[in-house]
């Protein structure tokens, strides 16, 4: 369950410039930001926008206070293609999971500052019709020294979507991505790859596939496991979509195989296999937006 309020003027000062506020809610994540997007800094395909923001965040693995800013740079060739350079410092308060929950010392404070270089293709104005989605991002943190830790992560989703027949279609996803860094253990939780989830793999929990280490009470009793994330990642999806329009507008059903694995470090690539899931489920795109239920 999630809710969300937005409050956006789209005219400031006549000048064509854009102010919005917004706040969302749900059981894992709680977010207030703001943003202001100028038009037209160099052309007519550019625009720049800062965002402060502040968030909690809960997951599986830790939970973080985060307060931070975001600038972006986004050059919009068309409607299909697009880039972006970002800078991102935030500072984080995250209390990890792995500790012994008796403990009082698992709290982590840091900042982390980052230049991050996105793109976006798009073969279609829809970005579930017929066609190609691409986005790949490099993020360099601590450039100049500005944050804790030092890092490169890198990273790649690519979807494709292919019509079989006029009611029957396939959709693919391919997720990929690696963390370069002198200590990957070192590295705060939220930095991490992880996998598993319902926009993920669906045969596991959230975060749930990958490495992940026992945490022990003080009277060595096993409490639960928790994963730690890792430096490489790989994700696929795949999933036949029937439509049902002729039955209920909006109605179908799918097929679905998903798979991939989380890696602790680049030496551990052998260890670990791919996993994989199968299911299925129902879809219904209703008024107020998209219904699924998979098994």
């Amino acid at each position: 369950l999630r809710g969300q309020v937005i409050w956006m003027h789209r005219n400031v000062r006549q000048l064509g410039h854009r102010f919005s506020a917004s706040a969302r809610a749900s059981f894992i994540e709680q977010q207030l930001s703001f943003d202001y997007l100028l038009p037209y800094v160099f052309n007519t395909r550019s625009s720049f926008i800062t965002a402060p923001f502040g968030q909690h965040l809960i997951e599986p693995a830790f939970e973080l206070f985060q307060a931070g800013i975001t600038n972006t740079l986004i050059y919009q060739h068309d409607r299909g293609v697009a880039a972006s350079v970002s800078y991102d410092l935030n500072y984080t308060s995250e209390l990890t999971g792995v500790s012994a929950t008796t403990l009082p010392d698992t709290v982590v404070n840091y900042n982390t500052a980052a230049v991050t270089v996105g793109g976006f293709y798009n073969s279609n104005e829809r970005r579930d019709s017929e066609g190609w989605l691409i986005q790949p991002y490099l993020e360099l943190s601590s450039l100049f020294g500005e944050g804790t830790y030092t890092y490169q992560r890198a990273a790649v989703d690519v979807r494709r979507y292919t019509p079989l027949t006029r009611s029957l279609n396939l959709a693919t996803r391919l997720q990929t991505g690696g963390l370069f860094a002198p200590e990957s253990d070192q590295l705060p939780g939220n930095v991490r790859f992880y996998a598993g989830g319902t926009n993920s793999i669906r045969g596991w929990n959230r975060q749930g596939l990958g490495p992940k280490v026992a945490v022990l009470d003080i009277d060595g009793e096993l409490v639960r496991y928790v994963p730690v994330g890792g430096r490489a990642q790989l994700v696929f999806n795949v999933e036949l979509r029937q439509d049902l329009n002729f039955l209920i507008p909006g109605f179908g059903f799918a097929a679905f195989l998903d798979g991939g694995q989380v890696w602790r470090s680049w030496r551990a690539l052998d260890e670990r296999p791919v996993q994989f899931g199968g299911g299925g489920g129902l879809r219904y795109n209703s008024p107020i937006g998209p219904v699924r239920v998979d098994v």
